[in-house]
């Protein structure tokens, strides 16, 4: 195996990861916040059922995102953790 297959591996590894840990967040975001802070105040913009397909398009765009644009550049560059974390602000305030 050459070092751009590594590479590959490596990048989908930790993609993955970053699938695994954004839908664990959005989960509880969703479980506590929709009954809370939704359903009272947006029920009127809300479709009577969510659409999947495009979730699942966004978790996917976006977790490629966070791999490619702070995850990536993070491991290979040791950059400092201020800047990982602007770079998130960034790419949060962008999404």
């Amino acid at each position: 195996m050459d070092s751009s297959h590594i590479q590959e591996a490596f990048m989908l590894t930790y993609t993955l990861f970053v699938s695994i840990t954004m839908l664990a967040l959005d989960a509880c975001w969703l479980f506590f916040m929709v009954p809370r802070l939704y359903l009272p105040r947006l029920t009127h913009l809300l479709a009577p059922h969510p659409q999947w397909w495009a979730a699942l398009i966004f978790y996917i765009i976006y977790a490629f995102g966070i791999s490619f644009f702070i995850v990536d550049p993070a491991l290979k560059d040791r950059l400092p953790l201020k800047s990982v974390f602007f770079r998130g602000a960034l790419l949060g305030v962008l999404a």
